[in-house]
């Protein structure tokens, strides 16, 4: 019983985590780009977009910065402090956004969302520590169910934020509560942890690094097909992150949507995604080459994102989220493979922290980066992801013949 309610607890951060990065986008939706609440009345269209941007782009760009220091933290202390300090985290972020909702205050929006972001590190510790409890004979059934769990978050995620932030469904709804919500369930997740969980590695005393991500670029910078694979990964992150945050603003500013037609489409896309990551891969391992799955994946969501632009018909638009989210799971799960190809098994760790802080990064610098252009006009997003995906392409197909190691999707479908 006792060992049951800590992986209930540690899968329950998971979702956790995935419904943290999606459901503020119906809010933010409604709230800046449609400013239905008054919360930002003297900003121009175009500085509500920026400022949308802003905000959505720092929680990545704080997560990448946090998960090293707390992967560090984690190494040094232990499993269970490093997993309540980020379940803290989200308890503190949380609350500070629904506060900020409230009292109608952006600038406490924003720091709610660094917490967060700062703390969402929680993912990767949560994933350790499930394995450390898991016996072999578990590990690749507890693996799926941390992708379950991640993805299930990022499909309810939007649909909570929207159904819950809504008071013409029930008067006592606001902006405020879903974030009410999720703080509650934090602090369930906590006092199951500090009652019932005990780490099973001993604590490694070492120095936490504050400035771990510029080192472990550098290092990584040194090799050159890591180096390639990160220029490549510029081109393929970028494209996508555009993507991700941008059609939400396109649906609302172009199509006319409403905040409740953005929940259900990053819902849709969640749902693709699931699919790339949890089904798909499966059955396309052993018939593509890691250069083919790598190409196929972020080629899917290159052409969904060209053609969304000429297409006027929501529901196209929710079929297109799908395909899209399915063609990221496809890329995502390849680039990995790609990575993790580079080094032995005993750099794994290493190459795995690479990936995640270029990721993270890259889509928090590209969100900040289309939420001041699309002001400009509103193909110049489109204009952008079709150049990020040409020039990734370019430098992905000039890269060397892979190494062949033992490690596989199998072993990394949880970094998402």
């Amino acid at each position: 019983m006792k060992q049951k309610m800590v992986f209930f607890s540690l899968f329950l951060i998971l979702f956790l985590d995935g419904f943290g990065q999606s459901l503020i986008f119906p809010i933010l939706t409604r709230a800046l780009i449609l400013n239905h609440d008054g919360l930002v009345s003297t900003l121009s269209a175009s500085g509500r977009e920026t400022l949308y941007g802003f905000i959505v782009g720092i929680f990545f760009l704080c997560w990448m910065i946090g998960a090293a220091i707390l992967g560090d933290l984690s190494d040094a202390k232990g499993r269970k402090q490093g997993l309540l300090i980020c379940i803290l985290g989200m308890l503190i972020g949380n609350l500070l956004t629904a506060i900020a909702f409230w009292l109608s205050h952006i600038w406490l929006i924003i720091l709610g969302r660094m917490v967060i972001g700062f703390t969402a590190g929680s993912q990767a510790i949560a994933q350790a520590a499930i394995f450390d409890l898991s016996g072999e004979e578990n590990q690749v059934r507890n693996t799926g169910f941390v992708l379950l769990a991640v993805t299930l978050g990022a499909i309810l995620g939007p649909l909570y934020g929207q159904l819950f932030s809504d008071s013409s469904f029930y008067f006592l709804f606001q902006d405020q509560t879903p974030f009410l919500g999720v703080a509650l369930l934090s602090l369930m997740s906590m006092a199951i942890l500090w009652l019932f969980y005990q780490d099973t590695q001993p604590s490694n005393p070492q120095r936490v690094h504050v400035l771990r991500v510029l080192r472990i670029f550098k290092e990584a910078w040194s090799q050159k097909n890591i180096r390639i694979l990160l220029l490549a990964s510029l081109g393929f992150f970028g494209s996508w992150s555009i993507y991700y945050f941008y059609m939400s603003i396109y649906l609302v500013t172009v199509l006319n949507a409403q905040s409740w037609v953005v929940g259900t489409y990053m819902s849709m896309y969640g749902l693709g995604a699931s699919i790339g990551m949890a089904i798909l891969p499966s059955f396309l391992e052993n018939r593509l080459s890691v250069q083919q799955g790598v190409i196929l994946g972020w080629s899917i969501v290159a052409v969904i994102f060209l053609i969304s632009q000429w297409t006027l018909w929501l529901a196209l638009h929710y079929l297109f989220a799908i395909i899209a989210g399915m063609g990221v799971g496809i890329g995502f799960l390849f680039t990995i493979k790609a990575f993790s190809s580079q080094v032995s098994a005993d750099k794994q760790g290493w190459i795995m922290g690479i990936f995640s802080a270029t990721w993270v990064g890259i889509m928090g610098l590209s969100i900040f980066i289309t939420g001041s252009i699309a002001q400009i006009d509103k193909t110049i997003p489109f204009i952008l992801g079709a150049v990020l995906y040409g020039m990734g392409l370019l430098v992905f197909v000039c890269m060397k013949k892979y190494k062949t190691t033992t490690a596989g999707l199998q072993s990394s479908r949880g970094e998402e």
